[in-house]
């Protein structure tokens, strides 16, 4: 998951420090969390992806 939301950010051209102005958060934290050193929410992941644009839960599977 974290490599997904740093690889987003790459293609994107969102630095570490924009993306933790936009999510209210230190550089420290988003660090930690693009790095995996610190597990992310649920309600931490729905912000990121509101932020970013992307979302990053698929819904649309189906459970046998």
């Amino acid at each position: 998951l974290a490599m997904k939301i740093s690889e987003t950010l790459k293609q994107k051209h969102i630095s570490q420090k924009e993306f933790a102005n936009m999510m209210g958060k230190s550089t420290t934290v988003v660090s930690k969390w693009l790095s995996g050193d610190r597990n992310i929410t649920i309600d931490t992941l729905s912000d990121i992806s509101v932020a970013i644009g992307v979302s990053f839960i698929d819904t649309e599977k189906t459970f046998m």
